[in-house]
């Protein structure tokens, strides 16, 4: 593979991007929730179709989206496991005093960088349906003004 063709991987979830989710999430999930409050108290007791979309996707969505956070943190803890069961794996069979650093330091990147993963993993689906919620609602409000 050259240069140009070759493949750019993701990047690499770390503590940051973890934490600017949850950031935009303590942005997103307040708009939402006041948006949807609001038009709850305005719709009184007779609903309209819009009303009764919104309110019955708002119900649907969130076992939907934990479910594939679960799944999500699953699989990568899954293949988390396996890297780690093949780096210590790998540390023993080895000869002790030949090429044990590569292992040693690729099992502790795994360590260290894995957990973040699975974490990162979880909080895709539900960070990205509150912050289209948020922009879907707040692109409404605008509309009717």
């Amino acid at each position: 593979m050259t240069k140009s063709t070759r493949r750019r991987s993701p990047p690499k979830p770390t503590a940051q991007s973890a934490a600017a989710k949850l950031g935009e999430l303590g942005v997103a999930v307040p708009q939402v929730v006041t948006h949807r409050m609001t038009r709850m108290a305005l719709a009184g007791p007779s609903l309209s179709v819009r009303d009764q979309q919104e309110f019955v996707g708002m119900v649907v969505e969130k076992p939907v989206a934990f479910t594939q956070a679960w799944v999500a943190m699953m699989g990568e803890a899954v293949q988390l496991q396996g890297q780690l069961s093949a780096g210590l794996l790998g540390s023993l069979i080895t000869h002790p005093l030949a090429g044990q650093g590569e292992h040693v330091a690729q099992f502790m990147t795994h360590l260290v960088e894995g957990p973040m993963r699975v974490v990162d993993k979880g909080l895709h689906p539900i960070h990205s349906k509150a912050v289209d919620n948020a922009r879907r609602l707040g692109q409404a409000r605008r509309k009717r003004r």
